[in-house]
């Protein structure tokens, strides 16, 4: 499969050297492709590479699912719900007099050039109106999984451009969710310390902290705590293995029924800190050098591999400051310790 692969990228690589007149007509093919690259061929072979990839129009994927008697819902893609953030006003003006909202969508997609669409299909779907919906927002529960990182900027991955959050509203939700030693929370409480802000905007804004990795909404705590154990024996398997590689970076979250990203070195530090809550950092970063030096591993920077062991102690130790100080009281929120 890998040569079966490779080969193709290499076809395609020389047919692009080429400069075939399509190019004119779509000059971002070449950056597109090499994006494309980027990915593990694996990736590559199953997306691409096989005897049954069709390309399908949105509103052709809805009419084959209404045989199924299902309806589109909406995107997965939580900026699509904001069509001020990714539309110019005169797209937003002429896509507010289609009515046909499959009709919408597939024109929609042109204005954002969507290569790929991602969306929930529903049995039975039941709208609601924007009231209702912004109460639901307001009183789900959310749980903060960064800890004094966050920025009012971030990449619009639709539009390729930046947004930019207002201040006054972002740094007082990442404060709001951070209280408690981040105790999962709702949002009532925030809008009322929040009274000239529109509810809307604090909407928008928990919706953009989900979308971008800083939130995730929650589970009740009586769902959480039955499906702990699964996940605390799930966990523990995966930092097990984590001595021996990193190919998992992921551990379960009974609190948010998911997943969150945690890398190798935190999840050598975190099966390290389960059996002494009281180790200190450079009791974590002699743990963790103890297990990349005996299979011949180093750590990298900017510069390249570091080469010292004094010098991979040393980053060693200021990671798992980080760990004590910021990763830890998430984990804790997170029912992952």
């Amino acid at each position: 499969m890998e040569t079966k692969v490779g080969g193709a990228i290499e076809f395609i690589r020389k047919l692009l050297a080429a400069e075939p007149l399509y190019l004119r007509r779509v000059p971002r093919l070449k950056e597109m492709f090499e994006q494309l690259m980027d990915n593990n061929h694996n990736y590559l072979a199953h997306e691409y590479f096989n005897d049954n990839w069709d390309l399908m129009y949105f509103a052709d994927v809805a009419d084959e699912l209404a045989a199924a008697k299902l309806e589109f819902a909406c995107s997965t893609e939580i900026l699509d719900g904001f069509d001020e953030l990714c539309l110019l006003p005169d797209g937003i003006k002429f896509l507010n007099t289609i009515k046909n909202p499959i009709a919408k969508e597939q024109v929609r997609d042109y204005f954002i050039t969507r290569q790929f669409r991602k969306e929930f299909y529903l049995r039975g779907l039941r709208p609601i109106n924007p009231r209702e919906r912004a109460e639901k927002i307001l009183k789900t529960r959310y749980a903060l999984l960064t800890a004094n990182e966050i920025s009012g900027e971030f990449a619009n991955n639709i539009t390729g451009g930046k947004i930019t959050m207002n201040e006054q509203v972002y740094k007082p939700l990442a404060e709001y969710l951070a209280e408690d030693n981040y105790r999962p929370k709702d949002l009532t409480a925030l809008a009322a310390r929040l009274p000239n802000i529109p509810t809307a905007l604090i909407e928008q804004t928990v919706l953009l902290f989900v979308h971008i990795g800083h939130a995730m909404p929650c589970q009740d705590e009586k769902t959480a705590e039955k499906v702990k154990p699964r996940c605390d024996r799930l966990n523990d398997c995966i930092l097990q293995k984590s001595r021996l590689g990193g190919e998992i970076v992921s551990l379960a979250s009974p609190l948010l029924g998911g997943g969150i990203g945690v890398n190798r070195i935190d999840q050598i530090y975190l099966a390290y800190f389960k059996k002494k809550p009281k180790a200190n950092a450079e009791e974590l970063a002699q743990e963790a050098w103890s297990v990349l030096s005996s299979q011949g591993q180093k750590l990298a920077n900017r510069e390249g591999t570091i080469e010292s062991a004094e010098e991979n102690l040393k980053e060693l130790k200021n990671l798992a400051e980080n760990f004590l100080g910021k990763r830890v009281p998430i984990f804790k929120a997170l029912m992952i310790l």
